[in-house]
């Protein structure tokens, strides 16, 4: 999905639902909420640390979605799989849990 290719794009979930765990099969690190805050200290895009390269998938992530996808029995799993991967733009929690 385009949405999570934008520069901070991860940045700003987390900054957005601060109780988050997981974002794209990976789990928030404290570093990554700090590096949030700072980010968007007052509600504010913070130019300067914002100029920073944006996360790619990790491997991690990748393995995550290609094992969720193929520990999917039926066509029903596949579909809602897919729903939870396009969920508010791409971002979704799909863990092993839900194949």
């Amino acid at each position: 999905n385009n949405v999570t290719k934008q520069p901070n794009y991860r940045l700003y979930v987390i900054h957005l639902l601060p109780s988050l765990l997981v974002l794209d099969f990976q789990k928030i690190k404290e570093k990554e909420r700090e590096d949030a805050r700072k980010v968007f200290a007052n509600g504010v895009l913070d130019k300067e640390l914002a100029s920073q390269e944006p996360h790619k998938p990790t491997k991690e992530q990748i393995v995550a979605v290609k094992a969720a996808i193929e520990n999917a029995k039926t066509l029903e799993e596949v579909q809602r799989l897919e729903a939870k991967l396009k969920e508010a733009g791409g971002v979704a929690d799909v863990s092993m849990a839900d194949a």
